[in-house]
């Protein structure tokens, strides 16, 4: 019996619908099972395409779906087939009607940009250092694109009107990055200075010494510089760091929270194009 969806969100109606994956079960690609699970879930609605990009590299490309590596036929369960083009390092693409997107992440939050009048619809992996460039403030070679955000919506013509929607991330409040902790002090105080005088003061809700972030808010202005309209722009409430179910257990991975204790569980997100 298939692992059903933690929640199903339509944040556009009823042309896309994002499905989030939560514990106690891993939702890496790699792990047969939740591969398997995501497959044949995503065949059950109508998908034949299913693209599964490597995003572990936080290098902010975003590519349209002619693009993509191309597909190969998996076996599903009654002699079914569907397409999946996974392994490549980018953050996210294009997908078109009757193809999926999936993530795998803990953290780190999935941005939607839908065009309603087209119909197109762009989905990536928008972690920190994915918005970011990291390495540029220490010091290194500029990285182009600058930030998944400037990259997806390089794929639409005209932005105004274009819908976006965050979800599944870890929220300022338990988001911090300390400008006194003894290893990292220095660098979170350029991090944090950087975003102050890029995207506004609100992207840093806290005294700068404390150090709270928030992807969602960087996300919204950097879609606002981008010319899509402030209203058009909208996020769920999960906190993947603290939402806990009926029985008081964690909801979702959290790299934050478990990683101390050495665990590496992902959230699956599965973003499905009906068309």
């Amino acid at each position: 019996m298939l692992i059903q969806p933690t929640v199903r969100l339509q944040p556009f109606g009823r042309a896309v619908s994002i499905f989030l994956f939560g514990t106690p079960e891993n939702w890496r690609f790699t792990e047969p099972t939740a591969k398997q699970n995501i497959l044949e879930f995503a065949a059950d609605h109508g998908v034949q395409t299913l693209y599964a990009p490597d995003c572990t590299t936080f290098n902010a490309r975003v590519l349209p779906a002619d693009a993509m590596p191309r597909s190969r036929a998996e076996s599903l369960s009654s002699g079914r087939h569907i397409a999946v083009s996974s392994g490549i390092q980018v953050d996210g693409n294009e997908i078109r009607p009757r193809e999926a997107l999936f993530i795998a992440t803990a953290d780190c939050p999935t941005v939607c940009i839908y065009d309603p009048r087209t119909g197109k619809l762009v989905a990536a992996h928008a972690g920190r250092a994915s918005l970011i460039d990291e390495k540029a403030l220490d010091g290194g070679d500029e990285r182009e694109p600058r930030s998944v955000i400037d990259a997806a919506l390089a794929l639409f013509e005209a932005r105004s009107r274009l819908q976006v929607f965050v979800t599944c991330g870890i929220r300022s409040t338990n988001f911090y990055h300390p400008t006194d902790d003894a290893k990292y002090g220095d660098k979170n105080r350029r991090l944090l200075e950087h975003i102050r005088s890029s995207w506004g003061l609100e992207c840093t809700p806290s005294a700068l010494q404390v150090g709270r972030i928030s992807l969602q808010l960087i996300i919204r202005a950097q879609c606002i510089k981008n010319g899509v309209s402030p209203d058009n722009i909208a996020w769920d409430f999960i906190d993947t760091f603290d939402d806990r179910d009926e029985w008081h257990a964690y909801r979702w991975w959290s790299h934050r929270r478990d990683g101390a204790a050495g665990l590496t569980g992902r959230n699956g997100v599965l973003v499905v194009h009906h068309g």
